[in-house]
């Protein structure tokens, strides 16, 4: 797979599951914040604008106050670990 993103700092990195509000509010705003499917949409509800969204979207819900680039991934398999 090629390399599609790279940072020189720590990232977050916000799936599509429960997010703990209070340790993601806690995060300093600096720390680059990407979400993975449906973490894009809980970076935003709590505050955090995300830098990145990828994934396979298939928990991502559109949101014209996101803003940052989406990369989806088609592969399926290549995303999940299950279903």
């Amino acid at each position: 797979m090629d390399q599609l993103f790279q940072y020189q700092e720590p990232v977050l990195l916000v799936g599509a599951g429960k997010v703990n509000a209070k340790v993601l509010t806690s995060l300093p705003k600096n720390i680059p914040a990407i979400g993975v499917d449906g973490g894009g949409n809980s970076l935003q509800k709590w505050g955090r604008s995300p830098c990145l969204i990828l994934g396979d979207m298939d928990s991502f819900v559109p949101d014209p106050a996101i803003t940052c680039p989406i990369h989806p991934i088609e592969n399926q398999d290549s995303t999940d670990f299950e279903k």
